[in-house]
């Protein structure tokens, strides 16, 4: 929204917004309550995750089935059964008489059911015995607004690839809003894990405290892995913390990954047609998002608009092929990676003889600090990467180099132009490309990590429109203005107010005490969407910490009406402290 819009806009919203609140209110007390549920019904509607449709892909990528993104849709009404810790395995698995184990929800659901599992703590392994299908997916839900916790600190794992909740040749599953903490005690042990399977989503779940991954995928075909938070995963040294391995036609998005104790994420072992977008790693030990094809062919990924930083040892972004197989049609874009061990992003030549590479796209990326003793913005490293584009990149104040191609990589096999150079450093393989730009990047409060850029930076208008991506970190289209701007943010004339709470209201319209009268809910509703357009045209998120908040993450410049995706980015350094002792369970 331009400048001279916001006054008239905003003050008519300060107005109308208290005016609408008195008068549901009012209305609440005079108008007869409607209940908004039937409790004692059997069919309910549950939670779902968007269904998906087709996107284009992003330039420079043309997987070789459409990359799939949530799209709005109607919840459908299913058949839901109950757990509780009260209940009985011989019960019905009601609401009234609920079952006792969630695995008996596991040999009992078929396609098209629902499990709401109740607050408390299962010390339990559950494997789902059947599948659902096409349209009707078996759901296994936390009862909503309840915290159920899988905990297995009394319930070893064998000594294998398994998992607390472990998904084996399933097809059509949802696993939702559940806690899974402390799988142990060996070191492929994880909490939630997919293998064999087809057409699963991990959604809203949380993990901590396992000796492998919080999630780990293997061998597996259409899944989507969102708006999970995974926390000191790895701690026995297995695989990474978001692990997607052999798999195919998958989405890891919206994720926040915390203290992890290997890589953050991984893309590996000859995966394919895969997003990793809009995720948050923060205090990795290793790489924060890692690519490695290992022994086989990989490719056909997509790395985009995800944060990285704080990495103890390693880099923000990394691309290797560490057993020699051929890593295809990579592209990297949107990236925000700051104050990481060694390089912001990394093209590698660990850890064998052969590492081929061909296609690799670096493309508007923003990388700022990073190197602690030694370490910079962008390395190539790669005598075995053809194909490489290095473009439109803000590399800022990176320790030892900005941009660094190896002295043994040959000429031609890589491009660099059009990024900007903010500190340059003079070592040996430092470059400074084509049609580059050079001089102070101009974010906005850098001190403050906030890493928009202002109307004074010398990236603005200056990119190459050659693959740019169509939008930026925060979802805006590109260009704006005369051109394209270098770096993750795409420059706008646009006021940057502080964000929206995170406390709003997580349902439209809010309950009050189960009833709502339905006048007033439809005045809920049109406040609700003034509101949204409003916060539309002048909000937006900020990319920055708020000091001393460890709070939800936002993942857009749009405010939302669901905490879970709202809030503030962690502040480095900052309550994201490794554990002290990797065998003392976490409690609940």
């Amino acid at each position: 929204m331009k400048l001279d819009k916001i006054p008239q806009t905003f003050y008519f919203a300060l107005w109308l917004l208290p005016l609408t609140s008195l008068l549901c209110s009012l209305l609440n007390r005079l108008l007869p309550p409607q209940p908004l549920a039937n409790r004692s019904s059997e069919i309910v509607t549950p939670v779902r995750a968007p269904a998906l449709r087709e996107t284009t892909p992003p330039a420079g990528l043309t997987p070789p089935h459409p990359l799939r993104f949530p799209a709005t849709t109607e919840p459908t009404s299913k058949k839901v059964y109950y757990v509780a810790p009260s209940g009985d395995d011989t019960n019905p698995g009601s609401l009234e008489r609920p079952w006792r184990t969630i695995q008996k929800a596991a040999d009992s659901l078929v396609a098209g059911e629902v499990v709401l599992i109740r607050q408390g703590v299962y010390s339990e392994r559950v494997r789902p015995k059947n599948s659902g299908k096409a349209g009707e997916e078996i759901v296994y839900m936390a009862y909503p607004g309840e915290r159920a916790v899988i905990d297995g600190h009394e319930l070893p794992l064998p000594d294998d690839l398994a998992g607390l909740f472990e998904i084996d040749h399933q097809e059509y599953l949802r696993v939702s809003g559940l806690h899974v903490i402390n799988s142990r005690p060996y070191a492929d042990n994880a909490a939630i894990l997919v293998v064999y399977s087809e057409h699963i989503t991990i959604e809203n779940n949380t993990t901590r405290n396992t000796a492998s991954s919080g999630i780990g995928v293997w061998h597996s075909q259409e899944i989507v892995i969102v708006g999970n938070t995974v926390e000191q995963a790895g701690v026995r040294g297995g695989q990474e913390c978001i692990t997607v391995a052999a798999s195919s036609g998958f989405e890891v998005r919206e994720n926040r990954v915390v203290d992890c104790q290997k890589e953050g994420i991984d893309a590996k072992d000859g995966s394919s047609h895969g997003v990793i977008a809009h995720n948050v790693v923060a205090h990795p030990r290793a790489v924060g998002i890692y690519v490695d094809a290992w022994d086989k062919p990989t490719g056909d990924l997509i790395i985009s608009r995800n944060l990285v930083f704080d990495s103890v040892e390693s880099s923000g972004l990394a691309i290797a092929s560490e057993m020699g197989g051929l890593l295809t049609n990579i592209r990297v874009e949107n990236n925000l990676a700051y104050h990481n061990h060694t390089y912001g992003i990394e093209v590698s030549a660990c850890c064998s003889v052969n590492h081929p590479m061909e296609g690799i796209v670096i493309i508007n990326n923003t990388l700022y600090q990073n190197g602690i003793g030694w370490g910079g913005g962008i390395l190539q490293d790669n005598a075995q990467a053809q194909n490489v584009i290095i473009r439109n990149n803000l590399v800022s104040q990176n320790l030892t180099f900005q941009i660094a191609v190896a002295a043994n990589v040959p000429e031609g096999s890589v491009r660099v132009d059009h990024n900007l150079i903010d500190g340059y450093r003079g070592y040996e393989d430092e470059v400074y490309g084509d049609d580059y730009v050079e001089g102070e990047a101009g974010f906005l409060n850098p001190s403050a990590f906030d890493f928009h850029l202002s109307d004074a930076s010398l990236a603005i208008d200056r990119g190459s429109p050659l693959d740019a991506p169509l939008t930026d970190l925060d979802g805006d289209t590109r260009p704006i203005g005369n051109g394209y701007d270098i770096g993750a943010d795409e420059w706008q004339r646009a006021i940057y107010l502080p964000m929206v709470s995170a406390k709003l209201e997580t349902q439209w319209p809010p309950s009050s005490q189960g009833r709502l009268s339905l006048v007033s809910a439809n005045i809920l509703v049109m406040a609700r969407n003034l509101w949204e357009a409003m916060a539309n045209g002048l909000y937006r998120c900020m990319l920055s910490h708020t000091a001393g908040s460890t709070s939800s993450i936002p993942i857009c410049k749009k405010p939302r009406l669901v905490a879970s995706q709202t809030g503030t980015f962690f502040p480095a350094g900052r309550g994201l402290t490794t554990p002290k002792s990797t065998s003392r369970p976490f409690s609940v």
